[in-house]
């Protein structure tokens, strides 16, 4: 069997991988809205956290170890465990907070941490 590409298979490639690109994701719209709102320090600690997440993801997926939970029962197991106790303490600390950290006074947004 022939992988050939043809012309009109590399140009709508080509379009939908630069729509992809150049659309921003949840990580750019929040760095955006926070900026706006909070000011370029707070934007740009925001973006630098994204980005060191985006690294330690790509580094330990680079390492195996994704291979290593998968190989191991026990391992997949606890990380499960993990992370439906945080889903969890999640809803929890919503339950607890009622929305009452959503907005101050006159609007203005609060500054207490997810």
């Amino acid at each position: 069997m022939d992988m050939i590409v043809t012309p009109e298979q590399l140009a709508t490639f080509t379009a939908a991988a630069m729509l992809i690109t150049l659309s921003p994701g949840p990580d750019n719209l929040m760095v955006l809205s926070l900026g706006i709102a909070k000011g370029r320090r707070q934007g740009m600690a925001f973006g630098l956290g994204c980005a060191l997440g985006c690294i330690t993801h790509t580094l330990l997926a680079a390492l195996g170890v994704s291979a290593l939970i998968a190989a191991s029962p026990t391992a997949f197991g606890l990380l499960k465990f993990a992370g439906g106790a945080y889903l969890v303490y999640l809803g929890w600390q919503a339950i607890r907070s009622r929305g009452s950290n959503l907005q101050t006074e006159k609007g203005s947004v609060d500054d207490t941490p997810l």
